[in-house]
């Protein structure tokens, strides 16, 4: 009978540049739980010349510093590739520079009772304290008032410039090789009581520093100043207070880099009309005017975007990493823009990565080791605990479609997680309806921010939770309902979670709302079949442009802007055996689930599919499976 129908896997592998590499981690994602019982997370990272990547942040009340390659831990610093460096009631870091020895400078601040102040720590490649640097690899400062470093470079000489906020206003410092303050520079080695707040820096080779960051007004704008080597301000770069954008509202930079031909590419935040946060980029000239050569880049990706590093590739692409919010749920993006400012078309889709690692995971740093993809670091979940968060992107040597997660549902309610291309499914499911022996459930759904809803036959909506969400499910409102009646046969959500559409048998779309946002606005085009239950699974694209409801014989059928189904897939004529379908994460291509919880690849577009699955559900000869959906 199984041969009869047809229920053989297709097997592919690969995946897309820009994409989450699933061959680390969980589908791209490695949470590094580096003190159990603590939590943890990473600010910032930079690359040394052999390729390992540098990381500072936080581990408890400690200081933080790791060595990784390939996204793992490099164990030749100290003996597991991590160091903790103990201050004062508590430290932790906030930018880290290579030096030239292989070690780094890391900086950021220490509290002690109601005192917080810049701390510098210079170490070796072996991850140990440097002692020629202060006596024992440290520096504790007070700049004045509750001070903190925020930026730092180490030169070509052994000398450091460190750069953040005090009470007076922005500051920086410059370090000899010793770590004594250097006089040369503003005579007493510190520039402080300046116009700005200060995130990041850039030092030009012949000495001049740039610095970015935000004015110290309410709503703030973007400010860069240039100082000379002397530590002098350079008013030919903006004039006294350098260059100030108002993008509308609080607006700020954080991060920046120096390209060789002496452009200064910047990214940041502007809120403008909307009142959300942006993603804004912009390159300058030496002179300080905007480059005409570029295309700034004003969007969003989210409701609420905050871009939080930035890196340039040894080819002159440019990746931003942002986080972009929806609600409560954030999501990580990876940007790759060309040396003229367009989104790279090759990286991601069109030109953007989004991965949802969780709820609650975030994005501090990017860097573009040479000998993998991107790095994204930050902070991921465990439970309820912050631990380090490394996200890995596969490099553009990848072919092949993205890894996926997804869940296979029974009738009965339960949920069973698979994967392609990755190590696992979904974790932790909780909340899940479960109707023993019962076949009443008709379809699942995957919201964003590790929530989920299953449909009844009927058309009531349950909802459920996994990974690091809360454990309050999420409520609908505003859908159908046919009391008594098994008509329901799918269910699918919008990208942004807003809300979605219950499918009933006649292929029917009937929309609802999610949490407090209305019902969407009616689907025109589906197919609908009057009278004929033949509708069996729906999904939309990742893009909200359309998407495909199945009929029970396994025929695709699209509506809105949904590209045309192609190669793959599985059909049985005059049969009712087809029982929902998902979507990959990039919308190209998916897979058709069968009555006893088999998932059979096909594309979209012309392109070939997605590939066959690991784990999940098979029945044999027991038709129980209902629904299938994958993670965004």
């Amino acid at each position: 009978m199984l041969a009869a129908l047809g229920l053989t896997p297709v097997a592919t592998a690969g995946a897309w540049p820009g994409d989450p590499s699933g061959s680390f981690g969980r589908c791209g994602l490695a949470s590094l739980d580096v003190v159990r019982g603590d939590a943890s997370a990473l600010s910032a990272a930079a690359v040394q010349a052999d390729g390992a990547v540098l990381a500072a942040g936080k581990a408890g009340k400690r200081g933080l510093v790791m060595r990784l390659r390939g996204g793992g831990y490099d164990t030749t610093f100290g003996s597991t590739g991590r160091k903790y460096f103990s201050y004062s009631s508590t430290g932790r870091f906030f930018a880290v520079a290579p030096t030239l020895t292989g070690g780094g400078v890391a900086v950021g601040s220490r509290t002690a009772g109601s005192a917080t102040d810049t701390v510098v720590l210079r170490f070796k490649a072996s991850g140990a304290a440097d002692t020629s640097f202060s006596g024992d690899g440290r520096l504790t400062v007070n700049v004045g008032g509750n001070d903190v470093a925020r930026a730092v470079a180490s030169l070509g000489d052994g000398s450091v410039v460190v750069a953040g906020d005090a009470s007076g206003g922005g500051f920086v410092a410059r370090y000899t090789a010793s770590g004594s303050p250097d006089s040369t520079f503003s005579s007493s080695g510190r520039k402080t009581n300046l116009p700005m707040k200060v995130r990041a820096l850039a030092v030009r080779a012949d000495g001049a520093i740039y610095l970015g960051g935000s004015t110290t007004t309410s709503p703030s704008d973007w400010r860069i100043m240039r100082l000379n080597a002397d530590g002098s301000v350079d008013t030919g770069f903006g004039g006294s207070s350098g260059v100030t954008v108002d993008g509308g509202g609080n607006d700020g930079i954080t991060a920046m880099v120096l390209a060789p031909n002496g452009s200064l590419a910047v990214t940041g935040f502007g809120h403008g009309a909307s009142g959300h946060g942006q993603t804004m980029v912009r390159r300058y000239l030496e002179t300080g005017s905007a480059d005409p050569s570029f295309t700034s880049v004003r969007e969003s990706f989210g409701v609420d975007d905050m871009p939080s590093a930035m890196t340039r590739q040894n080819d002159g692409k440019l990746i931003v990493a942002v986080n972009s919010a929806v609600g409560s749920d954030n999501d990580i993006v990876l940007v790759r823009l060309n040396d003229d400012g367009r989104h790279d078309a090759t990286f991601g889709i069109d030109g953007a990565s989004i991965l949802d690692a969780g709820r609650r995971a975030a994005v501090n740093a990017v860097v573009a080791p040479p000998d993998t993809g991107p790095l994204a670091l930050g902070v991921a979940r465990r439970g309820s605990r912050a631990v380090v968060g490394v996200f890995r992107f596969e490099p553009d040597s990848a072919t092949g479609p993205p890894p996926a997660q997804g869940v296979v549902m029974d009738g009965f309610g339960g949920l069973h997680s698979f994967s392609a291309r990755c190590l696992g499914g979904p974790e932790s499911i909780r909340g899940t309806s479960y109707w023993q022996g019962w076949d009443i459930v008709r379809g699942v759904a995957i919201l964003p921010g590790g929530q989920g809803l299953t449909v009844d036959a009927y058309g009531g909506i349950h909802g459920f939770t996994f990974g690091d969400a809360p454990a309050s499910v999420p409520k609908t409102k505003g859908g159908p309902y046919w009391r008594g009646w098994d008509i329901v046969r799918g269910i699918a959500v919008l990208p942004e979670g807003t809300g979605g559409y219950v499918l009933d048998g006649f292929g029917g779309l009937h929309p609802f709302g999610v949490g407090s946002a209305g019902p969407p606005a009616a689907i025109r085009g589906a197919p609908y079949w009057a009278g004929a239950d033949n509708a069996r699974g729906v999904a939309l694209m990742p893009n909200g442009r359309g998407g495909y409801v199945v009929d029970r014989a396994g025929a695709v059928h699209r509506f809105g802007g949904a590209p045309a189904p192609t190669a793959g897939g599985s059909r049985w004529p005059g049969q009712d055996v087809a029982r929902g379908i998902a979507l990959a994460p990039d919308g190209n291509g998916g897979w058709i689930l069968d009555l006893f919880g088999g998932l059979h690849p096909f594309g979209t577009g012309g392109d070939a599919g997605p590939g066959s699955t690991v784990g999940g559900p098979y029945w044999s000869g027991f038709a129980i499976a209902r629904g299938v959906a994958t993670l965004p």
